[in-house]
């Protein structure tokens, strides 16, 4: 960036004439605010002027040379700032997602190495071989290099120029939402198991709407039995060792208190007095042993209940959690009550489940609207 005449300007200082420099130096994509070059007096023009080349050969030096830095030496740089600055659960998936999927194409290549053309190579295979989470591999990576760029190793993100990749909207990988009498006949089969685990686990699921690492992370005394009433006040995620550890939940609205009906309550205690007899475990549910589960552990129980009767859909346990909304819809709840009963921190995560639900309500709402206005 070359100087202008505008960019050294002058002004009086307790009635004495001096000068300054103010350069604009485009807006930083970290922290997406502008960055200026600038320095004030100087007694002479010429010193300001002087003194603006040099800091500018003296910035762009500093970026020359930080450039040869490899990508994973930023990365390690960036995990070590986010690492108190976010969720552990948040930095677990950094790390996770960075040495799978983000490190096998970038650690080993220089920072001014990587081009745009490369990323976008890398984005097409992510959109291919991972297309579930592409979107946010690449998110991560520009975060990466937007850390660069703040550092001043780099002056230009190249992973943003590129475009997200395109998200597979195929059946296979779209939510399930089961009528009320899907759920119903589901939950019917699996009470006939050996193991009562299933049954109570997912009944839990199905009648609160609550995640999976939230229901796995329950004990006895987040139950208030008079109260009809279940406190989400922590999740259950694995550590860099994969080993399971308590979490806060997902969000602020997550840690709130969810009602039960009677039904669940009869679950529950018949589940109480089961696990009373063969372990008196603090947690709800536990292995045998009385370790955690794994959160994975909810994924191969669906597999092998559908293997068992391959009659239902493939479920995910997230699928339970929009069921709930939807059947919460379907029983005459308004969005406000559903998001706080699924506590949604966001009432548009509620309303798209809804407009993806009763798309037929759009049209519906403007015909009220008309009616109304032509009474």
């Amino acid at each position: 960036m070359t100087k202008k005449k505008k960019d050294i300007v002058s002004y009086t200082k307790r009635g004495i004439k001096k000068w300054k420099y103010d350069v604009y130096m485009g807006i930083n994509p970290y922290t997406l605010k502008p960055e200026r070059l600038k320095k004030a007096n100087f007694d002479t023009k010429k010193e300001a002027e002087a003194h603006l080349i040099k800091a500018m050969a003296e910035r762009k030096s500093k970026m020359d040379t930080s450039a040869t830095k490899d990508f994973k030496h930023v990365w390690q740089e960036f995990l070590d700032y986010k690492e108190k600055r976010v969720k552990k659960s948040t930095w677990l998936t950094y790390m996770r997602y960075s040495q799978i999927h983000i490190l096998p194409h970038f650690a080993k290549l220089k920072l001014k190495d990587i081009t745009t053309t490369y990323c976008r190579r890398v984005v097409d295979k992510w959109e291919i071989q991972v297309n579930g989470i592409a979107i946010k591999l690449r998110r991560l990576t520009a975060q990466i290099l937007d850390f660069a760029v703040r550092m001043e190793y780099i002056t230009t993100n190249v992973m943003r120029n590129t475009y997200n990749p395109v998200r597979d909207t195929s059946k296979s990988n779209a939510a399930v939402f089961l009528t009320k009498q899907e759920l119903l006949n589901f939950l019917s089969d699996i009470k006939t198991l050996d193991n009562p685990v299933y049954y109570t686990y997912f009944h839990l699921l199905a009648f609160t709407g609550m995640r999976k690492g939230e229901a796995l992370g329950l004990e006895w005394d987040d139950i208030d039995w008079e109260e009809k009433t279940i406190f989400v006040r922590k999740t259950l995620g694995l550590d860099e060792h994969y080993i399971p550890y308590l979490d806060t939940p997902k969000t602020k609205s997550s840690y709130e208190k969810v009602g039960l009906d009677d039904e669940t309550i009869n679950v529950l205690k018949k589940w109480y007095e089961i696990r009373k007899q063969q372990l008196n475990p603090s947690f709800l549910f536990v292995m045998k042993d009385g370790r955690l589960y794994r959160p994975q552990a909810v994924n191969d129980w669906l597999k092998w209940i559908h293997k068992q009767f391959p009659n239902h859909p493939k479920l995910k346990p997230h699928d339970f959690r929009h069921t709930h909304c939807c059947l919460c819809f379907e029983a005459g709840m308004s969005v406000a009550e559903v998001q706080h009963r699924l506590r949604h921190s966001d009432f548009k995560t509620t309303m798209n489940i809804y407009n993806h639900l009763y798309p037929e309500n759009i049209a519906v709402a403007a015909d009220k609207f008309s009616s109304f206005m032509m009474e």
